[in-house]
């Protein structure tokens, strides 16, 4: 079932490459209407989650919609490349708000599940796999779209709050998150 709906979904996506551009972006807004990033982007050449630091930016979307989200994604920047450099703003700000809010997630999670029930404890620990993997995947789909061969594009308005956001908050944990 698995490799005959990634088969579908690779012949829509070939299909989409003959779109026009405007075609394609109702093709991205899409992929992006189950999910609320707030007033997230480029401001004065820097990224910012939310204009209004102050608000809380709530939650994005469900765990599991979030995983398909960055699986087809994947596919897209495979698929599509270059032709999707007009919608990289929206798609970068998807990506870094998700893989913001599940490093925020997981931070909170103190490792202290000893006041939990034995199911509660399973559905806690499934969680933190599944926003482990929101974080993992969008760092690699946020890596494809850094090798897209696209010239006129500036990511550097993106780098500073990668790092603050999730990048540097992993350093500490690389030998436990990273051991197999």
């Amino acid at each position: 079932a698995k490799a005959g709906m990634a088969a579908r979904r690779k012949a829509v996506l070939t299909a989409l490459g003959g779109c026009n551009v405007k075609e394609l972006g109702f093709f991205i807004s899409l992929m992006l209407s189950p999910f609320d990033f707030g007033t997230g982007g480029v401001v004065d050449g820097k990224f910012v989650f939310s204009l209004d630091e102050s608000v809380d930016r709530g939650t994005i979307g469900p765990i599991r919609k979030q995983i398909g989200f960055l699986n087809i994604l994947e596919d897209v920047i495979k698929m599509l490349g270059t032709i999707i450099v007009p919608f990289i703003p929206q798609l970068m700000t998807a990506v870094l708000c998700m893989v913001d809010q599940a490093q925020s997630r997981i931070d909170m999670d103190t490792g202290d599940h000893s006041m939990l029930g034995a199911e509660e404890g399973m559905i806690e620990t499934l969680q933190i796999k599944q926003l482990k993997d929101i974080r993992q995947s969008g760092i690699k789909r946020i890596t494809k779209i850094f090798n897209l061969p696209i010239s006129p594009f500036d990511f550097k308005p993106y780098v500073p709050v990668m790092f603050d956001s999730f990048l540097n908050r992993r350093v500490g944990r690389l030998d436990t998150e990273s051991t197999q």
